[in-house]
């Protein structure tokens, strides 16, 4: 429930306003799983079903459902391509990106690349797929020599946590500015092992 312009709520339709709970509806899907993790970002929102699946919903002006358009859903839709065949376990939403992380400890990205105003990177960026920077699908993400066992983000980064208890993290640097392409390891006092991770706006949490 609440504001549904674009079809953020996931009921169906993209009327303005859903002012009470209202359950989602589905599209193009047979045998619809049970939800087991959601993440919501500024207009759109990800599922993690039980059959490992991705779906999504709402906005997609910068590929952020990851369908191969830029066209908004107003039903939750699976996220196919490259995670046509993956099991997630799993999802994470930034201000007009996705994440999805596959039990094999396989990251995957989508959506909003670059700041179109200063061609600055603000997330995961490797190949930019179009004009406009932005990955219209799921595109895998190479973080060397570890098994990734989380994944959170926040507007305009993504922090992935290993088996290890390493973080990485990547995108953009708020106060500098600056843009980290790929993930790099987050050296902490004492290099304590971490526990869990979180993502607001623009910080990040961790728990060792």
């Amino acid at each position: 429930f609440g504001a549904n312009n674009f079809g953020q709520c996931g009921v169906g339709d993209y009327s303005e306003v859903e002012p009470a709970p209202k359950l989602v509806s589905w599209a193009d899907v047979q045998r619809t799983p049970e939800i087991v993790e959601a993440s919501l970002g500024f207009r759109h929102g990800l599922a993690l079903g039980s059959d490992g699946g991705v779906y999504a919903w709402g906005k997609n002006d910068n590929g952020q459902l990851g369908d191969g358009t830029r066209d908004a859903r107003p039903a939750l839709t699976r996220v196919r391509g490259a995670l046509e065949r993956e099991r997630c376990v799993a999802v994470a939403c930034g201000l007009a990106h996705s994440a999805a992380l596959t039990d094999a400890g396989v990251l995957y990205t989508w959506g909003k690349q670059r700041d179109a105003k200063t061609s600055t990177p603000n997330a995961v960026s490797a190949d930019l797929p179009d004009v406009h920077g932005d990955a219209l699908a799921p595109t895998q993400v190479v973080v060397a020599s570890v098994d990734l066992v989380d994944v959170a983000c926040s507007n305009f980064h993504i922090v992935a946590l290993d088996s290890s208890g390493g973080c990485h993290v990547a995108g953009l640097e708020r106060g500098s500015r600056r843009a980290v392409h790929a993930p790099r390891p987050l050296r902490l006092p004492g290099n304590a092992p971490v526990l869990s991770i979180a993502s607001g706006i623009d910080a990040v949490a961790v728990a060792t």
